[in-house]
């Protein structure tokens, strides 16, 4: 046998008896098998990317929050679930009292239970997460040691005993003289309501007698049976029939696709799917989400890498909760999880509770954009705008030419669903977060249709929030509660501004690609309507304390060049490489004015444009022919009739279209030159070139 040769299990080896050939007087003995441990396939359904983790409520719903539960959680998911009603769960009063505890004894658990702090008390000193991680373990403690004893009295002379052998006895209070007073033990958790509920004597009890028979407490009468029948009940879109996805490009190519592909082309940071879900139906979610997401990433004009927000936005698959949800975010994990029936045409809503809660943080906003809206210091200008544009419309009075604000249909159909639905993730009908998502799924179902496509599991459900009832006179009103007509393009004109703005300060990039940003031009809409321009200047500083020079232009609503010069500054103000972060200083100097809100401007491509004066005639034209400048110029001296001849080079546009085309080429002359003869003066998206007919005499007839 060969040295280090393995023989397979079960399988003779050449030493056996029946073998002719070598020494046979060995001894037999059987060779070890090496069993090399084979690494398990991986299986649709396990877990890629980061761990995403969570407040695993399910653990703890029965049996109430402990420490080792919240050691799982992070900050923003502790100060939300840390609190009464998740350590002591509201027990069935009335139940206890049939399976034979003593009535007042269950009214004064009522009692006790009734007196703690709902939330967390906490002192200013606590501004770390350790000090209020340490303040949450002690709630938790106070409020679960309260629970147990209290849920351990069961006759009435036990009630007698609780200040002396609980309190005091336990090291929450101390006794000094006829007072008692709260320990470090206890902190702010012992208030003086408490302290009363714990204390009971005989004349406590005789009150709760009272209070029981007046209340009719542990009875049916106190049970407050409601009437189920008139309760709002959540608005849960049809489940989609046929998901379809047509009129758009082919990014799977027919292969199936897995956790490692969200990871590398999206940048999803984990992802999550549920064991219940079938192979199959695990992998037509995978699929579906896949191309959906490509599909929200052109619609937004970003890279498909920065579909998840800058490697911030995690995906489950019916992972994360049950329910007839078709689908929900969580802020706290930045993480969306579709459901397996319902979460199909969804994705979008919830991507846009995405970009309005993480694009929020990037910003430095405590949660979602929209909570913040009415905050012109920390919300841009292009949210804002959104956000106006979806609550007011302007309205003509009627018999004069005045305007006044009202109400958008969209705003009041939303609350006329806060009426009849229950509320939905993030609040009513009508707050601002939900208008947001719906809005949101809308724009991206109209884009796509300007494009020719559908995505139905992206935006399928935009146009189901759709409410029909019948009114006392036997007619029938629609509610939408989403965008329609005038307002609706309204709407998509602002989040497409929106988008357009978020996206050039690169809040859709990670923190280091927005950091390694380079640009030597930015444009800006500013609030007054005037568009600036700032750009690098190679010119050198002349003002005392300046190291660096830039150059601005400001142009008024209608595009026309108001006002340009230079500014100043030390480079050392500036930590960055993008000119944009320049815009409000050049704001501040050309309108003494801080707070003036601004929007950036996506970089437009540099168009060649020419007009020529003839006889006092001016026509327009953008530059068709390739051609620079100068040769366009020499071009032009060749003709005897250039206004006809000329137009073999370029596309004659109207004034107005010539004003825009101006405003978005970076141009070196404005609208406003004069000239007494006849000229051309020509941009071809380099340099501009004049020609007058005094360069030309003799060269035209």
């Amino acid at each position: 046998m060969l040295k280090g040769a393995v023989v397979p299990k079960y399988q003779m080896s050449i030493f056996d008896a029946d073998f002719t050939g070598g020494d046979t007087d060995r001894e037999y003995k059987p060779d070890i098998v090496q069993e090399i441990p084979k690494k398990p396939a991986a299986k649709i359904t396990d877990p890629f990317g980061e761990h995403i983790g969570g407040a695993r409520k399910e653990l703890w719903r029965g049996r109430g929050l402990r420490h080792d539960d919240i050691a799982l959680m992070n900050s923003m998911e502790r100060d939300k679930y840390i609190k009464k009603d998740n350590i002591w769960k509201k027990p069935d009063y009335i139940d206890m009292i049939k399976r034979g505890r003593a009535v007042e004894v269950v009214y004064a658990i009522k009692k006790i239970r009734d007196s703690i702090m709902p939330r967390i008390p906490y002192y200013r000193s606590d501004n770390t997460n350790e000090l209020r991680f340490k303040r949450q373990e002690a709630y938790i403690t106070f409020c679960s040691e309260i629970r147990d004893m209290a849920m351990g009295l069961t006759t009435e002379e036990y009630l007698y005993g609780i200040c002396r052998n609980f309190l005091i006895d336990g090291g929450y209070a101390v006794k000094k003289g006829n007072s008692v007073r709260p320990t470090p033990k206890s902190g702010v958790f012992l208030t003086n309501k408490l302290f009363k509920s714990l204390n009971i004597t005989r004349t406590t009890v005789l009150r709760y007698r009272c209070d029981i028979k007046k209340t009719g407490f542990g009875t049916e009468k106190d049970k407050k049976c409601r009437n189920t029948s008139n309760r709002k009940k959540a608005f849960i879109p049809e489940q989609l029939q046929n998901i379809e996805r047509s009129g758009l490009t082919d990014v799977r190519n027919g292969r199936d696709i897995t956790g490692k592909d969200f990871i590398g082309i999206f940048g999803i940071r984990g992802g999550e799917v549920g064991n219940w879900l079938t192979k199959k139906d695990a992998q037509t979610s995978l699929n579906m989400a896949y191309e959906a997401f490509h599909d929200f990433a052109r619609v937004l004009g970003i890279q498909p890498g920065q579909a998840a927000f800058g490697r911030r936005l995690s995906i489950a698959f019916d992972a994360r909760g049950h329910g007839k949800a078709a689908a929900h975010y969580e802020p706290m994990r930045e993480v969306i999880n579709l459901t397996k029936m319902n979460g199909a045409g969804s994705l979008g809503h919830e991507l846009f509770h995405a970009l309005d809660d993480i694009l929020g943080k990037k910003l430095g906003l405590g949660g979602m954009m929209t909570e913040y809206s009415k905050k012109p210091a920390s919300m841009p200008y292009s949210v804002r705008k959104l956000m106006k544009t979806m609550f007011y419309r302007e309205e003509r009075n009627p018999g004069n030419e005045e305007t006044k604000e009202v109400l958008t249909d969209y705003m009041n159909n939303s609350m006329k669903m806060d009426g009849r639905y229950s509320r939905e993730s993030f609040g009513y009908w009508s707050s601002p977060c939900e208008m947001f998502a719906r809005a949101g799924a809308c724009y991206l179902n109209d884009r796509l249709k300007e494009y020719g496509g559908r995505s139905g599991y992206l935006c399928g459900h935009s146009e189901s929030y759709v409410f029909v009832h019948s009114l006392p006179d036997g007619s029938k009103e629609t509610i939408k509660a989403i965008p329609s007509g005038t307002e609706r393009t309204a709407i998509n004109n602002a989040m497409e501004d929106m988008i357009t703005d978020l996206r050039e300060r690169g809040l859709f990039m990670t923190d280091e690609e927005r950091a390694g940003i380079v640009r030597d031009t930015a444009r800006a809409r500013l609030e007054n309507g005037c568009m600036l321009e700032v750009s690098c200047s190679g010119s050198p500083a002349i003002s005392e304390g300046c190291d660096a020079c830039m150059s601005y232009r400001v142009y008024d609503s209608y595009g026309m060049l108001t006002d340009d010069g230079r500014i100043d500054y030390n480079s050392g103000e500036f930590q960055s490489s993008d000119v944009a972060v320049m815009i409000p200083k050049a704001i501040d100097f050309c309108f003494n004015r801080k707070d003036m809100g601004y929007m950036l401007l996506k970089k437009e491509e540099k168009r060649s444009l020419f007009y020529m004066v003839m006889h006092g005639e001016r026509r327009y034209f953008e530059n068709t022919s390739g051609l620079d400048a100068e040769t366009l110029c020499n071009a032009y001296m060749e003709y005897s009739l250039p206004f006809v001849e000329m137009e073999r080079y370029g596309r004659e546009i109207g004034i107005e279209e010539y004003a825009v085309i101006e405003q978005g080429a970076n141009l070196s002359f404005s609208l406003g030159l004069d000239s007494d003869g006849d000229e051309i003066v020509i941009f071809d998206g380099i340099r501009c070139v004049r020609r007058s007919m005094a360069d030309l005499t003799g060269r035209i007839s």
